[in-house]
């Protein structure tokens, strides 16, 4: 199920014409779905520090690393809803304002936010340090 979804996720953000698409197009798919490529490259990061492979199962995802330093899986849904707002945010305005400097302000905004995530969930500690399976 997961596969399909993200599969689907990702065809949708395509630009419709791909010689016609400018950067605003380019940048909506990314930033939209800005929560989900953080997800991907911060676990993928997190296992191969560990010398795990990266396509192995581990307790490393964002919301198992913040349920295990005793936050409450409804916090951890909701933040993680949180997290998405400057992301989706820069999408839009990338598409309703592409020349200036919201886009720019809001895509800022959004890495700057990923950087500090990052530099918090990398402290937490994983109730497990071994792969799931």
């Amino acid at each position: 199920g997961s596969h399909f979804l993200g599969y689907s996720l990702a065809i949708m953000v395509l630009p419709e014409r791909w010689e016609d698409a400018g950067l605003a197009e380019w940048a909506f798919g990314p930033m939209a779905l800005g929560v989900f490529l953080f997800e991907l490259v911060f676990i993928t990061k997190m296992r191969l520090n560990k010398g795990l492979k990266w396509w192995r199962g581990s307790p490393d995802h964002f919301s198992l690393r913040m349920q295990a330093a005793g936050i409450p899986k409804s916090h951890t849904i909701g933040l993680a809803w949180l997290a998405a707002i400057p992301w989706v945010g820069a999408a839009v305005i990338w598409q309703w304002h592409p020349d200036g400097a919201w886009p720019l302000l809001m895509t800022g905004l959004a890495i700057l936010e990923a950087v500090l995530v990052w530099r918090w969930l990398r402290d937490l500690e994983c109730a497990s340090r071994t792969r799931v399976e």
